[in-house]
Formats: C-alpha cells, structure tokens, sequence
C-alpha cells in the first residue's frame, strides 16, 4: 500500500473541493447550525456575547444589501413579515451556509489543535478573535482570514515557546527535530505537487529551528559550566593527582555518588558503622587506597587531608593536634573495601 500526506501542514486542491462539497451536501442546516453553535457557545463561554456577535453580524449584513433589493423588499419596508416577502432572504440564506461553514471549519481547528487551547482562557480568547473577524459587503459575509491567521500563528508560537521551556532539553530537542522534518516533508512534496501549503507552516518551520539553536546553544552552555563548576570543586584533587592515573577524579566522584558515599555536593552521606566509614575515617582510607595508584606517595599525606577535606566539604578543628592524622594510616578493612569498589591493583 502506498503511503500518502496527512493533511498536517498541506493538502491537494482535490481534498479541499472533496471536502467543500461534502460539507455542503451532507449539511442539515438545522442540525449543523445547533451543532455548531452549540460549540462555539461553550468555546466563548458567554451566551451574551454571542448573541451580540450574531446580531451584529446580522445587521451589517442587512445593511450591506445592495439598496434596489431593499427597496423590493416588504419586509425591509415593514409592510410584510411574511418570509415569501422577503426579497433579501436569498442573500441571509448563503450567508447561513457560509456561516455555519465557517463554525465547522474553527471548531474542527480547535479539535485538531486542542493541545494549544488547553485553558479555557485561550480557548475563549481565540474564539472571540474568531467571531470579531466577520464582515459583510454587499450582502456577502466576509472574513479575515490574514488577521486571524497571524492572531492564531502568534498564539501557536508563544504556547510551543512556553511548552519547550517546561521540558528538559532533550525532550524538546526531540519534538523539535521531528516537526520540523514533517514540515519540511510537507514543503517538498507541495513544491513538486499542486498540494496547497499551510499559512502556518513556514512561519512554524523558522521559529523550530530558532527554538533547535536556542536549546543546543544552551546545552553547551550548561554543559560547559558544569564542567567549569565540576572542575573548580575538583581542583584541589586534580592538583595531587597523578597524571598518568588509571582513575579520572571525575570517575571517582561518579562512583561515590553511584554507590551513595557521597552526594552531588560532594557531602559524605554514609553512617557510622558503613562498609566505608564515614567522615576523615573514609576519606583517610580512601586515600591510602589510591596512594601510588592515582595519588604520589611522595606528597605528605597532611597535603592530602587538605585536598580531600577542603573537596568533601569537611570542617577542620584547626585547634586540634593533629587535624589530619586519618590520613596517615587508614583503616585496613575499610582500604580493602576502596580497592575493591575502584578495582584497585598495583
């Protein structure tokens, strides 16, 4: 089976006559018009205002009228209020179609992009915006059709905007890259074909790609800062590391943090009695299981309790004795756990 178009961003002259004439031949008008008005009513969610929406409309229309077909009409003139009297009655008769035409093809918009009009607010907002873009000429309802498009594009825009910015990144990169392949789809295929392109579609494809560079932009900056901030907070070990090390300072961290050592912040986490220790305990064995492995054992282990406690965010009783003797030995049972978290071998 051959694969065809969604009507997403573009569609062939043949669909929008098929569609038009079987519209207009299914219509009950009765039934159309309750149906329709009965949605545009809870869209607008103000009976009043609708109603002078209707009425306004109606009199423009009568007023618009070309004056010779007034002047044949009994029922213009007040003398009949008899309908085969009305001599403009033809006029408000393709207008109705019209009309209700117009009801269907919004309220199956709104269907269609629901997503856009979740709140009532907007909901109500865009279907005022609607009926506002009605007007008559000589006798022939009108609408505008640019201003409600740029009206509905802007809302289109500020609520994609707004819905990138509550995702992560990597999310929306991904919604965005798939838009924007099925737009450009659309825009070839409409290129090579008589299919009628989307007003929205362009306008849609440029604001997805400044929305693309926009986050990308920002991934590399917030990566960037990471590591700015990763490697600030690491300085003090990357200074007394070897450089030929098996062990990255970073793979350190990870691991604590995989194995719940310590947090994010680099706060030691675990308890008294842990397979690890807790506090100088677990920082001095630590050490002693990295000495000649990622840390020169020629640097003096009191140089190590500095890097280690200033990097672990441990406070030190600079009025003690001696402030940094955990790191002399360790605890033998606690290095052997170290070695065999970091898979340590000399």
């Amino acid at each position: 089976m051959l694969k065809k178009l969604d009507n997403t961003f573009s569609i062939s002259p043949e669909e929008i006559a098929e569609k038009a004439n079987d519209l207009k031949d299914s219509i009950d008008l009765n039934a159309e018009s309750k149906k329709q008005t009965s949605l545009i009513k809870e869209y607008l969610n103000n009976d009043e205002l609708f109603e002078y929406f209707i009425q306004r409309i109606d009199r423009e229309i009568h007023s618009s009228i070309p004056q010779n077909i007034k002047e044949t009409c009994e029922v213009c003139k007040n003398k009949s209020e008899l309908q085969s009297d009305k001599a403009c009655l033809d006029y408000f008769n393709i207008v109705e179609m019209d009309f209700i035409l117009h009801l269907t093809i919004f309220t199956n918009l709104i269907k269609i992009n629901k997503h856009l009009f979740e709140s009532k607010e907007s909901l109500s907002a865009i279907t005022f915006e609607f009926l506002s873009c009605f007007s008559s000429n000589n006798g022939k309802l009108l609408f505008n059709y640019e201003k409600f498009d740029s009206i509905t594009l802007t809302h289109t825009l500020l609520t994609l905007d707004e819905t990138f910015n509550e995702m992560d990144a990597l999310s929306a990169l991904k919604v965005i890259n798939e838009t924007i392949s099925e737009i450009e789809t659309h825009i070839l295929i409409a290129k090579n074909s008589e299919r009628v392109l989307s007003d929205f579609a362009k306008p849609q494809l440029k604001f997805l790609k400044k929305q693309r560079k926009r986050i990308k932009e920002n991934l590399f900056l917030n990566t960037e800062l990471t590591k700015s901030q990763t490697n600030k907070k690491l300085k003090e070990l990357n200074d007394i590391w070897l450089p030929t090390a098996k062990i990255k300072t970073e793979e350190l961290i990870e691991i604590g943090i995989q194995n719940r050592i310590w947090d994010e912040n680099y706060n030691i986490i675990t308890k008294r009695g842990n397979l690890y220790g807790t506090g100088k305990t677990l920082l001095g064995s630590l050490y002693i299981a990295l000495k000649n492995y990622a840390i020169p054992e020629t640097i003096d282990y009191k140089t190590v309790g500095v890097a280690f406690c200033k990097t672990f965010n441990i406070t030190i009783n600079q009025n003690q004795k001696e402030p940094y003797k955990a790191f002399s030995s360790g605890k033998p049972e606690i290095i052997k756990a170290f070695k065999r978290l970091y898979k340590i071998s000399l």
